[in-house]
């Protein structure tokens, strides 16, 4: 945790490297926004928050924007959860799930010591068993407002009638396609490997293709942070072959 706190405070100290200074302050900007909201939520709702990884782009950020989190409530002496205790974490396995992804996941387990809750039930049934068995309350999610179910929602937004009753908590709303993928690469954070073979959004594997837009003359593709034009961002996205 501390290693993104470090860095943190080294830009915002003009210790900016390589990185465009503006670009930088924008990030962090950001950054202590999302922290300021997650810190009063741990504060609310103690014990009974859980968090929603699913290896893309957006979960990544709010995933070490959580770590950030804890780490600086550490700073100033005070308990918050971890990312495996009070503040849990869950996934929607399913056979429909790229291997890349799912090893992806794996691994980011692993490397901080996550103890993540594998759900193999429809999306619905999941939150039932979260919110029911386990007392999950508020749940951090990745959801950006260009996210097609992101549009009408706000930072904070309560579940949709006929759902499980919960806090959907969203970090990174208002962060564009461009400042996730600054936020990644200044702080140097490890993301799924797909986002570097021409993926910009991530998901089932029969449903999500390369963009075009990154494809080269060689039938390579670029990396997912060269996209230029973001509206184009979902146009990996296709339909499934059985509809």
């Amino acid at each position: 945790m501390a290693d993104i706190f470090q860095k943190l405070i080294a830009f915002e100290s003009g210790e900016c490297g390589k990185w465009d200074s503006e670009k930088v302050r924008q990030i962090c900007t950001l950054v202590r926004k999302a922290v300021a909201l997650i810190d009063k939520i741990f504060d609310i709702f103690r014990g009974t928050t859980t968090f929603s990884f699913n290896g893309g782009k957006d979960s990544t950020v709010v995933l070490h924007l959580l770590r950030l989190t804890v780490h600086i409530r550490g700073t100033r002496g005070l308990t918050s959860p971890t990312l495996s205790d009070g503040c849990s974490s869950f996934y929607f396995d399913s056979n429909s799930c790229f291997k890349e992804e799912k090893d992806f996941v794996q691994s980011t387990c692993v490397q901080y010591g996550m103890d993540l809750m594998r759900l193999n039930h429809n999306f619905k049934e999941g939150l039932e068993i979260l919110t029911e068995v386990h007392g999950v309350r508020a749940i951090f999610m990745g959801t950006r407002n260009t996210d097609p179910d992101g549009v009408d929602i706000d930072v904070l937004s309560t579940s949709s009638p006929g759902w499980p009753a919960f806090l959907r908590v969203n970090p990174c709303l208002l962060w564009g396609f461009h400042d996730v993928w600054a936020f990644l690469r200044i702080f140097e954070i490890p993301y799924c490997i797909l986002y570097d073979s021409g993926y910009t959004s991530i998901g089932s594997r029969d449903r999500t293709c390369p963009n075009e837009a990154l494809k080269n003359e060689d039938g390579s593709y670029k990396s997912a942070f060269m996209l230029e034009d973001v509206k184009t961002e979902r146009s990996g996205s296709r339909k499934s072959v059985s509809e």
